[in-house]
């Protein structure tokens, strides 16, 4: 159940696959030739189907709680998914996981994240069943050590819209998490896509020391992010003392992914301050470097006014 046929079964006489979105010519996909056509068929008749099904599928119907309900499959890629039936509220008798091989049928909403070609589907049975996932990635080499994921979600196949921002990314373990799923009421998720993002890389400056009205120019400072071309960041400052640096008095000019920073402290001012910048990737995902200024007080020529001449009569 919740797996494709491989057209090798054993008596298998066709085999169809109604996924298309137009046509009215049904291959036969058992190697017997029994094409089949459809008759008073239009494409505008074609609808997306929402069944849960994969290339491949695992199970369990061997349990009395609900959290003996526990389902895994890996991905060839190093990739492993992990469903365990909770009960909260309902029973069980049931829990399905698949596995698509191909990116899913909508592909919008990943702006500046990278996808990947296979999704998972988790088929729960039972009376208002609600499941948890895990998701480990530890196993795929594929992904860089230093990577922002969402777990992305939707109803089934026939939703067109994909749900991120409600699971839970652990770093240091390469998991990520999600519960009190509903299959069917509450938040009904039942198929599930990851996307990444290979977090931007910022270079570093060095502390700096400047004399009173004396202006630093052009700190390099490298950035690169394999989502978002070079100098294509937004790039923000932010400055502890604001009386010495005002934000407005930091300009920069980028060329080739290398920012060049200039500073000026207001006139007269003098003392220590910390400059923070930030950057932020097509896929608004962020990267910071800090550093410290300090301000020299200069004792300043006096200055003298004029003597207008006096003419005594």
């Amino acid at each position: 159940m919740c797996q494709k046929l491989n057209g090798n079964e054993n008596g298998l006489i066709a085999y169809f696959q109604f996924d298309h979105e137009s046509g009215t010519i049904l291959s036969d996909l058992s190697g017997n030739v029994n094409h089949g056509s459809l008759t008073n068929m239009s494409d505008s008749n074609w609808v997306t189907s929402g069944a849960a099904i994969g290339d491949t599928s695992a199970f369990d119907y061997e349990g009395t709680n609900a959290s003996d309900f526990i389902v895994q499959l890996s991905h060839a890629n190093g990739d492993s998914f992990t469903a365990t039936a909770t009960g909260d509220g309902g029973t069980y008798s049931g829990i399905h996981l698949f596995l698509v091989n191909e990116a899913p049928n909508i592909t919008a909403f990943t702006t500046g994240y990278n996808i990947n070609n296979y999704y998972w589907g988790v088929f729960p049975i039972g009376t208002t069943p609600t499941y948890e996932i895990l998701y480990d990635y530890d196993g795929n080499s594929g992904y860089d050590s230093n990577i922002t994921t969402d777990l992305f979600n939707r109803y089934n196949n026939s939703d067109n819209t994909w749900t991120g921002g409600q699971a839970l990314q652990n770093t240091n373990e390469k998991t990520i998490t999600q519960s009190a799923i509903s299959a069917f009421s509450g938040v009904s998720k039942t198929e599930f896509w990851l996307i990444y993002n290979n977090n931007p890389l910022i270079g570093s400056i060095s502390d700096q020391t400047t004399n009173e009205d004396t202006a630093i120019m052009s700190l390099s400072l490298t950035t690169t992010d394999s989502e978002t071309a070079d100098c294509n960041m937004e790039i923000t400052f932010a400055s502890s003392n604001t009386s010495i640096i005002a934000i407005e008095n930091i300009s920069y000019t980028c060329d080739s992914g290398t920012y060049y920073i200039s500073l000026s402290p207001t006139t007269n001012q003098s003392g220590n301050v910390n400059i923070t910048i930030t950057v932020t990737d097509s896929g608004n995902v962020t990267a910071t470097e800090a550093f410290a200024i300090t301000v020299n007080d200069m004792n300043d020529a006096p200055i003298i006014g004029s003597i207008i001449k006096i003419k005594w009569h």
